[in-house]
């Protein structure tokens, strides 16, 4: 018998609980050179990227830092209004 007359198609259902592994086997044999070519694919995209340089890193490090304390402070100043606010509502 040849692959052809074993092979499962959109007409014919799947087994129940062979579907999975009858999907995953086709995959692998319509795909079996389409894995290779991913990998080597995802190797060349590796190559391209593009590091950022050390100062770069530290002024964009420096530039997160100084916007999480900015809106510390906002956040910080908002909870002392609200709280205070809250305070003298309710007392």
């Amino acid at each position: 018998m040849s692959d052809k007359n074993n092979a499962i198609t959109p007409d014919k259902k799947a087994p129940k609980g062979e579907n999975f592994l009858v999907k995953a086997a086709n995959f692998f044999k319509k795909t079996g050179k389409g894995i290779a070519r991913y990998f080597r694919e995802l190797i060349a995209e590796i190559k391209n990227i593009v590091w950022p340089s050390k100062k770069q890193t530290m002024n964009n490090t420096l530039i997160v830092i100084i916007v999480v304390a900015i809106v510390g402070v906002f956040v910080a100043i908002l909870d002392l209004i609200y709280s205070t606010g809250i305070g003298w509502l309710v007392g």
